[in-house]
């Protein structure tokens, strides 16, 4: 197995975990990242937990998919699991609880930009001890129909879009979907 991240500590974690079990890491952009010349073909690509989005860019969700359809094997599998954006949020922007203790409280707070697809915000920790912890993110999230077209200009056709890892139905109502896509 190998993978490909912007961070050495996850990295060394990754290979923590797989205690030697020819994982193999690379410190890279997802967007632009680089392999030996020895990499194999891959015949599975996949981002989870909303990686994708964090290439809060369009052009660099579309290089991204353009790279992995570089090194996927002829017939290779692209797996995306992403969220899906709520279409209304009200103009000044949301906040929710995300998690409640007797001495913890954690909110998220975001907005949409205009362009309907870039979302910004903070995750809000309040402790007892009267700490504040915050945690910012910028992602783009497209509706599912917006990311088809941008895999579909790298190479990429969409095969299957369920819920869920489990394979449940994909409906209007899904808050996140995971796609996969064949190289063409």
């Amino acid at each position: 197995m190998w993978g490909v991240d912007a961070s050495a500590a996850m990295l060394d974690l990754m290979a923590a975990k797989a205690g030697g079990d020819g994982v193999r890491g690379f410190l890279g952009d997802i967007a632009s990242f680089g392999l030996p010349v020895d990499a194999p073909a891959f015949g599975l690509v996949f981002a989870a937990f909303n990686t994708f989005c964090l290439l809060a860019e369009e052009a660099a969700q579309r290089s991204c998919l353009e790279r992995v359809a570089a090194v996927a094997a002829p017939g290779g599998r692209l797996v995306l699991e992403v969220f899906v954006p709520p279409l209304a949020i009200a103009r000044g922007g949301v906040v929710e609880i995300t998690d409640v203790t007797s001495d913890r409280l954690v909110l998220r707070a975001f907005r949409r930009w205009p362009d309907a697809e870039t979302f910004e915000g903070h995750h809000v920790e309040l402790t007892e001890a009267g700490g504040v912890r915050l945690r910012p993110w910028r992602l783009r999230a497209p509706q599912p129909a917006m990311l088809d077209a941008l895999a579909a200009a790298a190479g990429w056709r969409l095969l299957e879009r369920t819920s869920g890892w489990s394979g449940e139905p994909f409906s209007d109502v899904s808050r996140r979907h995971v796609s996969t896509y064949a190289l063409s």
